[in-house]
């Protein structure tokens, strides 16, 4: 994650890293721009590789990546209580969340969890 690079190539790395642990990226839950508010520009950064998302980084802004990923289907549905998610088919599944700075020296996490 540097000024200028593709957001897309984010999400290949994640679909990448996901495939070698035998794990899917979910596709309808995404990254996003944080800051003064909890969502901001870029919103819906895919946490797999989306040829079609030509948006690039800018230098300084604040990143919620946050990468979800599933043993079994890409897909999550069905809001049970407040913001609680299940897999499709039932299968386990896990959120990380990192907030990270785009810099010229690459990314500065400022949280992780």
């Amino acid at each position: 994650m540097k000024p200028g690079h593709l957001l897309s190539r984010t999400g290949r790395a994640v679909e990448a890293k996901a495939r070698h642990g035998c794990l899917h990226a979910i596709r309808n839950l995404c990254a996003h721009g944080t800051g003064h508010a909890l969502w901001e520009e870029p919103l819906q950064i895919a946490n797999y590789f989306l040829s079609s998302d030509r948006r690039r980084f800018g230098d300084g802004q604040v990143i919620a990546m946050e990468v979800f990923l599933a043993e079994g289907t890409p897909w999550v549905g069905g809001a049970v209580a407040g913001w609680t998610l299940r897999t499709l088919d039932g299968s386990r599944a896990a959120q990380f969340e990192h907030t990270v700075v785009v810099t010229d020296g690459g990314p500065l996490i400022l949280a992780a969890a």
